[in-house]
């Protein structure tokens, strides 16, 4: 990541957990919330870190 023309090495984690629900054979639907932790950013590690969630939905052949 550039600042003013310098380099910087920023570190990022991102650990979630999702529960996901088979809705019918073809589709499942999942809820997750995680928590971004951000390391050496400076003055942007609090504009940064913080909750996430996220909502996905998967279509596929499950099986029986």
């Amino acid at each position: 990541m550039m600042f003013r023309g310098r380099s910087h090495n920023i570190f990022v984690a991102e650990p979630e957990a999702e529960l996901t629900q088979n809705v019918t054979r073809v589709v499942r639907l999942g809820f997750g919330l995680g928590y971004r932790f951000v390391g050496n950013a400076g003055d942007a590690n609090a504009d940064s870190r913080g909750w996430s969630s996220t909502f996905t939905i998967k279509f596929a052949f499950f099986g029986d």
